[in-house]
Order: structure tokens, then sequence, then C-alpha cells
């Protein structure tokens, strides 16, 4: 074996482990949520991956998109990011440093916790971000139909 194939090997190996996605446990299932002064019910997939890409910075309605997430070493955010965007975090992260270059400004608000996320989206117009299911249920948040 090449130096070139043990190398791409040995960090295909790297990759595969550090993005590993925990298995959702029931209850433990990611929604995808916004605060109620959006005036949108449901939105595509690729609506939704334009919203979280920084391609979509307005909402339908003129008012402007805040995404918020969590850290990229997060489980939810791995599992927000694999189920909904088909992307693996560090993509994520990519898409939004090539956006930086184009839209100087525009980035994520990025909360410490899934709790921080929550009390951010009930208190920003227009954001929205994700949550397991059990910390949307008794909140002021709308879940988003996809």
């Amino acid at each position: 074996m090449g130096k070139f194939a043990l190398l791409a090997a040995l960090l295909g190996g790297v990759l595969t482990m550090g993005f590993t996605v925990k298995a959702a446990e029931p209850g433990e299932t990611v929604q995808v949520v916004m605060n109620g002064s959006v005036d949108a019910k449901a939105v595509s997939l690729d609506q939704l991956r334009a919203i979280f890409s920084l391609k979509q910075l307005v909402w339908p309605d003129g008012s402007t998109v805040t995404v918020v997430v969590l850290p990229s070493q997060h489980p939810t955010h791995h599992q927000f990011c694999r189920a909904y965007l088909g992307l693996l975090p560090y993509q994520l992260e990519r898409t939004w440093k090539a956006a930086r270059f184009s839209m100087p400004g525009d980035r994520p608000v990025t909360v410490a916790t899934e709790q921080e996320m929550r009390e951010v989206l009930e208190s920003t117009p227009g954001a929205i971000g994700y949550l397991t299911a059990e910390l949307v249920a008794d909140s002021l948040l709308l879940p988003l139909i996809i």
C-alpha cells in the first residue's frame, strides 16, 4: 500500500470514528423548531438546507432568519445534520466558512446546551433551530413540518 493510500485509510478511519452519530433513543427524536413569530408552517428539505447553509437569509414574509445551532460535537447536532441535511457537521461548517467570504457577518448563533437553544429560539424573532422532542413539548416553539 502506498503512502497516500495508507494516509487516506487512516484519515478515513479517524473521520468515521470521530463523527459517529449516537442512535436516537425513544423520545430523543430531533425536531426542527422555530420562533412563533415566523409566518411559516412548513418548509421543504431544500429550503431547510438553504436556511442552514446560510443561502436563505429571510423568511417568505420578509423577516430575517436567525439560525441557532449546537456545537459540532453535540450528539443532537450530529443527529440533526444527518437526518435533515444529509451532511456531517464538518461539512456544514465548511459551508458556513465559504459563506463568510461572500456574506461577512452572517453566521449561525451557537449555543452550548439544548436548554440554552430553547431559550434563544423562544426569545429571538425569526429564529430556527432543532431540539429533542421532549424539550419541544412544553415550549412556545412551533415544530416545523418538513
